[in-house]
């Protein structure tokens, strides 16, 4: 007897339709080798395409640091530590982002470990005025080669997705970003709203690809050309062999630059995917409740030396895991490759 293939999701044909739209760089500008180029004009297409990185300290804020002989921190690509702080300060200097007060990029305002300080003060007592300039200059660079390149395509418009773990304990923590960010979209499903505000960093990265499939929510932004500071199929490794490439940057990574003096982004409820049949509200709420909880959060986190307010997910109003939540959160935790980074 013929059985009806059971219905795929809703919450994975929306991601295969936002997935089918993202800018695949490695489509606009592969790093492999196209078979219809000789190796002499495959050679000459990367060096138009790559850029080579001439500080050293600003190469170890956004690569591997691969070719390094020092490598003072992880760079952005890795995490967002103290690499990112750094290429986020650089950013806002050479760009002319500036946050307003009580404002500032989340990282920021983490606390530091002795070692990290340590790392810390080694590295500004290194950065004089002068070199702080010519990293400016030469992000500035970065930056235009991207819009160039982007530009040769015709893309002033590029569309990303980024993949948001629901982290802290793994499985749920009741109250972190991912946690507020399934409530806003509920809620504001229930008002009739099309958007939420978000808070993001200086600097986020977004990709074109399915990685970190793991990870229970994918956004969705179109973002203009001229936000993208770089992309991973534009950095050139150091240490890649002659006539050859391997990635600086995690691949299909874009870096975008929040413009916003207080970091807020408004996004469409529909451009936010997460699989609900993973994931349930511990509490029905009503109309009102909903309009109260929109009524009382913010976006806007006031911080000063520290998070002193956050302003996520209530813990005892948050999202639970259902059953085959539980069963999957398991298998990851018994997998060889564990938690997923950040």
């Amino acid at each position: 007897m013929r059985t009806d293939p059971d219905p795929v999701p809703p919450h994975k044909t929306a991601a295969e339709a936002m997935m089918a739209k993202t800018t695949k760089q490695d489509v606009l500008f592969p790093v492999g080798h196209t078979s219809f180029l000789t190796n002499e004009a495959e050679h000459l297409r990367l060096e138009k395409q790559l850029f080579s990185i001439k500080d050293d300290f600003l190469y170890a804020c956004i690569t591997y640091g691969e070719g390094l002989e020092d490598k003072p921190f992880s760079g952005f690509t890795r995490t967002k530590g103290l690499g990112y702080a750094f290429l986020a300060f650089f950013a806002q200097r050479a760009f002319g982002v500036h946050r307003f007060p009580f404002f500032p990029d989340r990282n920021a305002c983490d606390s530091l470990t002795d070692r990290q300080r340590k790392t810390v003060i080694d590295c500004v007592q290194m950065l004089s005025a002068e070199r702080v300039n010519a990293i400016c200059n030469e992000l500035i660079d970065i930056h235009q080669h991207a819009l160039n390149l982007l530009q040769e395509k015709g893309v002033d418009e590029v569309h990303l997705t980024r993949k948001i773990r629901d982290g802290g304990d793994c499985p749920v923590s009741g109250e972190n970003y991912a946690q507020t960010i399934m409530t806003l979209k509920k809620a504001a499903q229930v008002m009739g709203l099309d958007t939420i505000q978000l808070e993001m960093d200086v600097l986020n990265s977004w990709g074109d690809d399915t990685g970190y499939s793991f990870f229970p929510i994918l956004l969705r932004q179109s973002i203009p050309a001229k936000d993208v500071l770089y992309f991973s199929n534009m950095i050139a490794n150091r240490d890649a062999p002659v006539g050859g490439h391997r990635m600086a940057v995690e691949q299909a990574e874009w870096v975008v630059l929040n413009r916003s003096p207080t970091g807020v982004m408004a996004c469409a409820i529909d451009d936010i995917v997460f699989d609900e049949s993973l994931y349930e509200q511990s509490k029905t709420w009503s109309r009102h409740q909903y309009a109260r909880f929109l009524e009382n959060h913010t976006p806007f986190a006031f911080r000063n030396a520290h998070r002193i307010d956050e302003r996520y997910a209530s813990r005892t109003l948050g999202w639970r895991l259902t059953r085959a939540g539980r069963l999957k959160y398991l298998f990851a935790a018994l997998s060889p490759f564990g938690c997923l980074r950040d």
